[in-house]
């Protein structure tokens, strides 16, 4: 993660809704509580430092989230699956303590803006399933904080990370 330079990442998501609205019942299906929808992240990032132990990181990717919701209709299991992709914007600023041997500590936290590439809603009953285009409901863009940690190892590095989003989804509603 040295200065000047930049690279590729990759890597797993998993994403919830969140919020008073984010669980709900409703009188054919019941009590749904959001359960993590797990997709990837693909994307590259670029390195640049302000100091020898700060540097500012922003980074663009392309990013599946949404959530997952399972209830049982007339005996029949339900899966709703509302699927999200993003082109995500992360404006990053990363401390990096001295390095122990090859392996390298990090921490990073910044804001994000978030674009919409697509958003469906996927209804699978007993494997008959249907997707229906949501694009026109749900926000072109989003703003959000990010924080995480990690550690370099030679020229790989191993992250987590945790998003929070700040803005509502839908359009016309207040976060």
């Amino acid at each position: 993660l040295a200065a000047g330079k930049g690279g590729f990442k990759a890597g797993l998501t998993m994403s919830k809704f969140t919020g008073d609205d984010a669980s709900f019942t409703d009188p054919d299906l019941g009590s749904l509580s959001p359960g993590y929808r797990t997709g990837f992240a693909v994307g590259a990032y670029s390195c640049y430092a302000l100091s020898p132990t700060l540097t500012f990181q922003p980074e663009a990717y392309y990013a599946m989230r949404g959530s997952k919701y399972s209830t049982t209709v007339e005996g029949m299991d339900a899966d709703i699956t509302f699927k999200f992709n993003y082109l995500e914007v992360p404006l990053l600023f990363m401390i990096q303590p001295a390095a122990s041997g090859n392996a390298a500590p990090f921490f990073y936290a910044g804001p994000q803006i978030n674009m919409k590439l697509s958003a469906k809603v996927a209804a699978e009953v007993e494997g008959v399933s249907a997707d229906v285009d949501i694009s026109d409901e749900v926000e072109t863009f989003g703003f959000g904080l990010t924080a995480g940690a990690g550690v370099q190892i030679n020229k790989i590095s191993i992250e987590g990370r945790y998003t929070m989003g700040l803005s509502s989804i839908y359009e016309g509603e207040s976060v």
